[in-house]
């Protein structure tokens, strides 16, 4: 993992933090996978499990105001553990964010849990996202009511699925910040 401090191209501090994870996969990678009917590592049900529990450790890191910003299925990554359980760890999260506020930032987390829920919703039905949303805003314990989120969610997941007129702006943005050598710039 790696972050900065500053604003955009701003930066005035940076960090690098590495760990091992050997016999990883990626979520994205296990999903697709496990679409093209390949033999996959960890059944649907194990995953689940461990996303149960990833929803109450995101719930803890928005609590101490600090927020991903990139968590995608490809930036999750999944193994077995010595004593037989799937456990997971964030990888590549360059955008990740510390508040020294006091209040939750509902945008920032709700954005959190759309990048999650892009690469969710190919894998797991509604029902077993909302008991995610549900096992989140339990640990979390703040916040607006549970209608309120799943609606800002699922927006936020459209436009990043570029199915909205924001998110296919953004989409071409990015596309001509990459063809003129600003690509790493790119904020959104």
């Amino acid at each position: 993992a790696c972050g900065h401090s500053g604003f955009w191209i701003l930066y005035h501090r940076s960090f690098l933090i590495t760990r091992e994870f050997s016999g990883a996969v990626s979520l994205k990678t296990w999903m697709k996978a496990r679409l093209k009917g390949k033999p996959v590592d960890f059944s649907p049900e194990e995953i689940e499990g461990a996303m149960m529990g990833l929803a109450r450790e995101l719930a803890r890191l928005h609590r101490a105001r600090c927020y991903v910003r990139t968590l995608y299925g490809k930036n999750i990554l999944a193994r077995r553990s010595e004593d037989g359980r799937v456990e997971l760890a964030l990888c590549d999260v360059p955008r990740l964010w510390w508040f020294r506020g006091t209040g939750l930032s509902f945008g920032l987390a709700s954005m959190d849990l759309a990048c999650l829920d892009k690469w969710a919703r190919q894998v797991f039905g509604p029902r077993t996202r909302l008991a995610f949303l549900k096992a989140y805003l339990e640990k979390l314990g703040e916040g607006p009511p549970l209608r309120r989120w799943v609606r800002r969610i699922l927006r936020q997941r459209d436009r990043l699925r570029h199915a909205t007129f924001l998110g296919r702006a953004s989409r071409r943005i990015k596309k001509a910040m990459k063809r003129i050598g600003l690509g790493n710039y790119w904020p959104f």
